[in-house]
């Protein structure tokens, strides 16, 4: 199903409820609307939205973004966590999350915000879908 942007009037796919405006780099979700997004996190949070309530990890999220490999002098590694942690609040305050592989940094998950997510303990590297 395809909605329009409630901004620019543009059609958007949507997956999982949530909507991405690629020209705007924002986000709706549950009728809220984000902030606009970095280039580098908007790009990241297509690739988690794809892949909704599964965790990715760095080395897929480098191959998406970069097509690089992480052993490079510019490794990816820092920009990605970086455009992440900014990404955060932008989400958070519509209703979605972005959760770590607890004490690795090696992969993320897009979910939505519930009790249960702010009560949880992370899950660990054994538990990851990838």
């Amino acid at each position: 199903m395809t909605k329009c942007c409630p901004h620019c009037g543009q059609k958007m796919p949507e997956s999982h409820g949530i909507i991405l405006n690629d020209d705007a780099r924002m986000v709706i979700y549950g009728g809220k609307v984000s902030d606009r997004l970095e280039l580098c996190g908007y790009e990241i949070l297509q690739y988690l939205v794809r892949h909704f309530g599964k965790f990715c990890t760095l080395e897929a999220l480098a191959d998406f973004k970069y097509g690089l490999i992480l052993d490079r002098p510019d490794n990816p590694r820092h920009a990605i966590a970086s455009a992440i942690k900014r990404m955060r609040p932008k989400i958070e305050a519509i209703g979605l999350t972005i959760t770590s592989i607890a004490g690795t940094g090696n992969g993320w998950k897009l979910e939505r915000v519930s009790a249960s997510n702010l009560t949880r303990t992370e899950p660990t590297l054994e538990q990851s879908a990838y």
